[in-house]
């Protein structure tokens, strides 16, 4: 029996049809992997967010509770009835519109936030932020009370006199990219009671990233988050 011998070898690829091949996986490369970078930065955004939420609302119940305790310490020691002292974060020295070592946004940052270092908000918040369409609408207020927390990122807190609220912006990974509102920038405020919330709680109408400056677009962004589960999409 004879075999033919061209029949026995097997056919290789032309240089063509590696080419080919090579630009086809390019294309899928190209359409999935920016899909799959944003999945994963939105992923990262969110757990550091939730976890600088939880910090400031740690921070916030500590000084209630402690301040709360000295307070009735003082009481019982001149004979006050102890349910009559004033309780609530806007009663604690946190909650002053002052801001200095003894009081107010920069005492409670400095001494309540664990592992931070005081710094300016230029060094931890961009220059710019887009919202939702892509537009560029600035950064932050010119806020002085700011710190930066051992996971990096930056906080800067202030008294709104409108509200008697302290406002909060974060960004949960500092000066670095994306710097997208609603992504890695977000802006929210404590309550009396130490919990964390977006300024615009009770509204149901969420335009996080369509307002036209900064403190607009990122009202209701982290009510977003929240809402979705502690999710970015």
């Amino acid at each position: 029996m004879f075999f033919n011998r061209g029949e026995s070898k097997k056919r290789a690829f032309t240089l063509a049809e590696i080419l080919i091949t090579l630009v086809i996986i390019g294309v899928i490369a190209a359409l999935t992997i920016p899909t799959l970078m944003g999945s994963y930065m939105h992923k990262i955004c969110a757990a550091q967010l939730r976890k600088v939420v939880g910090e400031i609302t740690n921070a916030a119940q500590t000084i209630i509770a402690e301040e709360k305790a000295d307070e009735e310490n003082t009481a019982n020691n001149v004979d006050i009835e102890a349910a009559n002292v004033q309780q609530g974060f806007y009663f604690t020295k946190a909650g002053s519109s002052t801001s200095n070592d003894n009081e107010g946004a920069l005492y409670f940052l400095k001494n309540f936030i664990k592992n931070n270092s005081i710094t300016s908000r230029e060094t931890l918040f961009a220059n710019q932020y887009k919202n939702s369409t892509g537009t560029g609408i600035g950064t932050i207020p010119a806020w002085d009370s700011c710190i930066q927390t051992q996971s990096g990122a930056g906080i800067c807190m202030q008294y709104h006199n409108a509200t008697q609220h302290q406002r909060i912006f974060v960004d949960v990974n500092g000066s670095q990219k994306p710097n997208i509102i609603g992504v890695d920038l977000f802006v929210m405020q404590i309550t009396d009671t130490g919990s964390v919330e977006d300024i615009i709680q009770a509204n149901a109408n969420n335009n996080c990233g369509t307002g036209n400056n900064i403190t607009t677009a990122t009202t209701g962004c982290l009510k977003r988050v929240i809402d979705n589960g502690w999710r970015i999409d």
